[in-house]
């Protein structure tokens, strides 16, 4: 009859990538937090029994913990999100944002603890506030920054977060925030990004945000002030608007980067479905770039539809290019760098910086160099008395904010 009907659930559904490591990501569970509780636990019991076995690296949460902005029962449902999340202390490392059911004092009374704080290597906006943050951490061979963005980011978040981003260019970025798809698939545009019936309380939010009278954004606005500015930006992962299915939306930022961007939000399929405890597992190559999208029930244990069991590949332009032979002897540095097809002809200035132990500048040297698609070869002299570490890179000019080649460092 021409239709297509998907299989509902599947019984298996392994990720086929030879997979170096994964991160869970736990959509809304608002749902669960207040009427199913003990399915929430579930949630969380998997992720821990699965640490090992499935090589989970982080877990992420999108935020809407709770049900609890306008409940009788809300102090109750943070003591046991509290219970049953905090049980990753120690365990994996995880990182949350506060979505609009999320009261900021909640938010933060029940998950500012030392425990949470300590796992981070990296700063929070605010000093004792955890709703805007970032860390580093080194995953297989890829340094990333995980960025946790509050519930509809306001123009001095974006500005912290512009900040933090333009001071790690050799780091890739994985973004999540709570509203930023709309049902359309889209960034979200909604006039209000606290739409009718989703607002926490006058003290977290305003209800004029549309006219953006405190700064307050949407993800359209967050996508033009934040996202689409850097080029090593190429994750965002965000809830919000419910969908049975993981939605994944490809956009080009700025500098001719794709960014890949995931709704994750099962909050419909809980109530529909008495409550099946899903949870998103990215399974990444040891490279960070290829990665195996599976949607799992721990409560059924099955997998959700096929369509949201998927490859993605997440290689931004800032990868497209290679540095080979990077070596430092007889006082000159030399290279090859391998550029890819993203890459114009065009003069740029290479940089080299010879450091000291503890980090002091011993000499940095500048030179014109003309980069194309192939091997570019690199020799700058330079400096290298009591040289200890030593690092390179390429800009399109002194004056950009964002590098061609960000910054390598290597030991002499």
């Amino acid at each position: 009859n021409g239709y297509i009907i998907q299989q509902e659930w599947l019984d298996s559904h392994q990720p086929t990538l030879d997979y170096a490591y994964s991160f869970a990501v736990v959509g809304d569970t608002q749902w669960l937090s207040r009427y199913k509780p003990e399915k929430m636990k579930a949630l969380y019991d998997w992720i821990l029994a699965n640490k090992d076995a499935k090589r989970i690296a982080h877990v992420f949460g999108l935020g809407d913990i709770t049900d609890a902005w306008n409940t009788a029962d809300k102090e109750n449902e943070w003591i046991r999100a509290y219970e049953y999340i905090s049980r990753l202390d120690g365990v994996i490392p995880y990182s949350l944002i506060r979505g609009n059911h999320d009261e900021s004092k909640y938010f933060n009374k029940y998950f500012a603890t030392d425990a949470y704080i300590s796992q981070f290597d990296g700063e929070f906006m605010v000093d004792g506030d955890i709703r805007n943050s970032y860390k580093l951490v080194t995953i297989g061979s890829t340094d990333y920054l995980f960025m946790t963005l509050d519930f509809g980011a306001s123009d001095e978040m974006l500005d912290w977060a512009n900040g933090v981003v333009l001071a790690h260019p050799n780091h890739r970025v994985i973004v999540t925030t709570h509203a930023y798809h709309g049902f359309d698939g889209g960034h979200l545009n909604y006039d209000n990004v606290m739409s009718s019936g989703n607002i926490t309380s006058a003290s977290d939010v305003d209800t004029s945000v549309g006219n953006n009278n405190r700064g307050y954004n949407n993800g359209q606005q967050i996508w033009e002030k934040f996202v689409s500015l850097h080029p090593n930006i190429f994750l965002v992962m965000s809830g919000h608007t419910p969908l049975e299915d993981v939605f994944v939306l490809e956009s080009e930022g700025v500098h001719g980067n794709t960014v890949t961007q995931m709704l994750i939000d099962p909050q419909w399929m809980d109530p529909q479905k008495d409550g099946v405890g899903m949870v998103c597992m990215l399974y990444f190559s040891e490279d960070g770039n290829d990665v195996d999208v599976r949607y799992y029930s721990t409560v059924r244990k099955q997998y959700g539809t096929q369509s949201s069991q998927f490859s993605v590949s997440l290689s931004p332009v800032l990868d497209n290019y290679k540095v080979r032979n990077a070596s430092l002897s007889g006082g000159v540095f030399t290279a090859e760098v391998v550029f890819g097809d993203g890459f114009a002809q065009k003069d740029v200035k290479a940089i080299v910086a010879t450091y000291a132990q503890g980090g002091a500048l011993i000499d940095a040297r500048i030179s014109d160099l003309t980069i194309k698609k192939g091997t570019v070869p690199v020799n700058i002299p330079v400096d290298t008395t009591g040289c200890i570490t030593y690092k390179f890179m390429i800009w399109e000019d002194m004056n950009s904010l964002v590098p061609i080649v960000p910054a390598k460092t290597y030991s002499k």
